[in-house]
């Protein structure tokens, strides 16, 4: 998804009041959660029988070092 914003949004399946400009603010190059440099993922749940997993995961403007 490097670099492909409009596959990204695609992906992220918005809610229809949420357009690929509001996206653009939050993960794009000047956005406020953006862009993503390196991610941890902190936490994976499933409930019993489910068909889908929870993450919660830490994204960071930096680059990890080494």
């Amino acid at each position: 998804m490097a670099g492909n914003a409009k596959q990204a949004y695609d992906l992220w399946k918005p809610s229809e009041s949420y357009k690929i400009g509001d996206f653009m603010a939050d993960w794009g190059p000047e956005g406020y959660y953006g862009p993503v440099k390196s991610y941890s993922i902190v936490k994976a749940t499933s409930g019993k029988g489910s068909n889908g997993v929870i993450l919660t995961i830490e994204v960071s403007p930096f680059s990890r070092p080494g």
